[in-house]
């Protein structure tokens, strides 16, 4: 079985990825469509697949003794608004560990609308840092065949 990042990557549009490098961390981050995850993926963590419910999937890696990429715990906490409105929804984000693997995601889940321009605002807090890294990603939705 795939991890769920692999499965991510996998399932989304060629650079929908998005990664952001700040004080020895890596932010990977990306939001799709759920109906594009792969069915056994989304049953094992329990997510909805759907054609009008979006996905917002946060991964944080930090410093190791090989180098950048250990697996990180964080506190993750995210607002979306949909332009023109300016007025920001929490998205509820939990964290999924996959021990075999040695990863940690953290995975919200929204409605989407056919077309619609999503803005993520996203502030990471790895554990054991007193710095948080605030990034923003743009994501448009298609939800039509």
């Amino acid at each position: 079985m795939l991890p769920l990042g692999v499965a991510l990557a996998i399932s989304a549009p060629v650079g929908a990825e998005t990664a952001t490098s700040a004080d020895g961390y890596q932010i990977h981050y990306n939001a799709i469509p759920t109906a594009t995850l792969n069915p056994e993926i989304a049953s094992e963590f329990k997510i909805l697949r759907s054609k009008r419910r979006g996905m917002l999937n946060v991964g944080v890696r930090g410093p190791s003794e090989q180098g950048m990429g250990a697996p990180t715990r964080a506190r993750v906490e995210v607002e979306a608004l949909t332009p023109p409105s300016t007025e920001a929804t929490r998205v509820p984000m939990r964290e999924i560990t996959i021990p075999e693997r040695g990863t940690v995601h953290y995975v919200g889940e929204f409605p989407i609308e056919e077309e619609q321009l999503m803005v993520f605002r996203i502030a990471v807090t790895p554990e054991g840092s007193d710095q948080t890294t605030e990034v923003e990603l743009e994501q448009q939705f298609f939800t039509e065949d």
